[in-house]
């Protein structure tokens, strides 16, 4: 299973999750759905193994299987392949091609810009406000 963001201006960032390495019965208490920061991972039930659609219960890893999320939500933290323990998880990340004479940090140094002209923004309505009580 792959999960992939197609951006030209940002890094494309793919997850797969190998089936030969993670397969039923599982082995582990699926540490990458519960240490993904942004919910990347689903597990599901399995019905086949477990008779039933259910829960997730880490006491009983082997009746469910773990899935990459429909949406591209990885941000390439790399914590799902820390803790898989069967290192099924790979994790590719393919940075933008950059033209000559282009800047390479065009978006992320607007990102920084918008966010500075934020906090100038917010110390001016703090230095106004200062002394005022609050209620």
């Amino acid at each position: 299973m792959a999960i992939q963001i197609k951006n030209q201006d940002i890094p494309a960032i793919r997850v797969n999750v190998d089936r030969e390495k993670c397969q039923l019965p599982m082995v582990c208490d699926y540490k990458c759905y519960i240490k993904c920061p942004q919910g990347v991972f689903h597990v599901h039930s399995y019905p086949n193994v477990s008779g039933a659609y259910m829960k997730p219960d880490p006491n009983k890893p082997k009746h469910y299987l773990v899935a990459g999320s429909a949406a591209p939500k990885c941000i390439g933290c790399m914590e799902c392949t820390k803790y898989c323990p069967v290192d099924a998880i790979t994790i590719e990340i393919t940075l933008p091609e950059i033209k000559e004479g282009e800047n390479p940090y065009k978006h992320p140094f607007e990102s920084l810009k918008v966010a500075m002209e934020n906090q100038e923004q917010i110390e001016k309505l703090d230095s106004m406000y200062k002394g005022l009580k609050k209620i």
